[in-house]
């Protein structure tokens, strides 16, 4: 699976989740998507952004995601605020663009 912006405009406003648990697992809204000019870079940059309601804070780590339409993917999250009882995590991605195909 490559990873780029493109793969995940679709999934916008869908829920993704994290196991935390036997049974239990930590949903989480994709709720924007932030691509980098497109310049000279060889670079395709984008950052997902991702928000949780809940008493749960994730610390910035590594998580396994899933999602009903998409692999199962692990990402790394920064939590980037907090809002009462909702969290904006991050998660950002340099990718070489000639790995795109």
């Amino acid at each position: 699976m490559n990873l780029s912006a493109e793969l995940f405009q679709d999934h916008l406003q869908t829920s993704f989740f994290i196991p935390v648990q036997a049974e239990e697992k930590l949903e989480l809204t994709l709720n924007a998507i932030q691509i980098r000019p497109e310049d000279k870079s060889p670079y395709h940059q984008f950052s997902l952004f991702f928000l949780c309601s809940g008493e749960l804070q994730l610390q910035q780590g590594s998580y396994l995601l899933q999602h009903s339409s998409l692999p199962d993917m692990q990402l790394f999250l920064v939590p980037v605020a907090n809002s009462g009882q909702t969290y904006t995590y991050q998660a950002s991605f340099t990718i070489e663009k000639s790995q795109l195909g």
